[in-house]
């Protein structure tokens, strides 16, 4: 599988849920080479995901990547490119970092994972939850913060020993 790159052509399919994930679309646009061929709606599900993606391999036969805003629909997308005989020049990538993306990108079929660190956002909010409680204010400048999320690629994915929680 090549690693993905700025630098090239790209025919791009996009499986997604019904309500985002929005931030796809303005990154993606800041790519003028990447095409988007075609969007299909799987709603977080790995059987809807499989059928979805069997109806885009038809439509866009030239594809070479596919963004899926969840690892459930990026799973069964390559589980659609495998029975088509086309996972080989497809770049494939979802986001959550669930424990079976890890692993996929391990086997070499996805090509990169973004983790959401659930549970070191769920600790900040838990430390400002009990700022406000006991002074009155969260102890943070601005009330929208950034949640920075880690890419896990083939080359990074050996620093997550466990789900959904980077190694330091």
């Amino acid at each position: 599988m090549a690693a993905p790159t700025s630098n090239c052509s790209a025919r791009l399919l996009t499986t997604m849920f019904r309500h985002g994930p929005t931030a796809i679309r303005p990154s993606c646009s800041q790519y003028h080479e990447f095409v988007k061929d075609s969007q299909e709606i799987a709603n977080w599900d790995r059987t809807q995901g499989y059928q979805r993606m069997q109806s885009l391999i038809q439509a866009n036969p030239n594809m070479n990547g596919v963004i899926s805003g969840k690892n459930e629909m990026a799973l069964n997308a390559i589980a659609a490119l495998k029975e088509a005989g086309k996972l080989d020049g497809v770049i494939v990538g979802g986001f959550d970092g669930s424990p079976d993306a890890v692993e996929a990108v391990k086997a070499g079929e996805l090509a990169y994972t973004v983790l959401q660190p659930v549970a070191i956002f769920a600790e900040e909010a838990v430390r400002q939850a009990d700022s406000f409680i006991k002074n009155g204010e969260t102890g943070v400048d601005a009330e929208k913060q950034p949640l920075y999320c880690l890419l896990i690629t083939p080359d990074s994915v050996d620093n997550c020993s466990a789900p959904f929680i980077p190694d330091e």
